[in-house]
């Protein structure tokens, strides 16, 4: 029973390993001058905490069950909260880096005023976009050819889909 509740405390620490090794992704990729998305230090992040779970889960409590009935119910259990608590960490994370009010108040906090023609040069809708089309750049899922952008990965079009897909089943989308 003790190494059960051991296991759950580290199932439920899982968040805050999550952001430890996000901290460090992150200054690894001041340091290295990596040019990328923080969403992308994001999932590196969530898939290193998830391999050292696993194997920290695996050492010091699945492997000594024995019953492999019992390690393999322990191991979908400990994969689907780790799961839901990285994506957790992962739709929180991204929206705040994404979150223009956020940004406008740190602004507004920052330098004490800010008049409404600044706001729309740093924040307006030409630029958000150019910042959302590099973002895609970025993270290659569109490439730039001759003025015109293409699509190149799959990924977050497949993903566009799920969430179509998933706002229809719960009726927020009639299309």
């Amino acid at each position: 029973m003790k190494s059960e509740m051991h296991y759950l405390v580290l199932l439920a620490a899982s968040p805050v390993l999550i952001f430890f090794v996000h901290m460090m992704t992150g200054r690894l990729y001041v340091k290295l001058n990596l040019r990328s998305s923080p969403l992308i230090s994001a999932v590196w992040a969530i898939l290193i905490s998830v391999g050292a779970l696993a194997f920290a889960s695996w050492k010091f409590f699945l492997g000594p069950l024995g019953n492999p009935s019992e390690q393999a119910v322990a191991v979908i259990y400990g994969i689907l909260v780790v799961a839901c608590l990285g994506g957790s960490y992962y739709i929180l994370f991204a929206m705040t880096e994404a979150a223009r009010r956020i940004k406008i108040l740190q602004e507004v906090y920052h330098h004490g005023t800010v008049a409404m023609d600044e706001i729309n040069r740093e924040y307006g809708a030409d630029q958000l976009f150019s910042v959302r089309l590099e973002r895609l750049l970025a993270l290659r899922q569109l490439k730039k050819k001759d003025g015109r952008y293409y699509l190149q990965g799959k990924i977050l079009y497949r993903v566009a889909l799920l969430v179509s897909f998933w706002s229809r089943l719960l009726r927020f989308s009639q299309g």
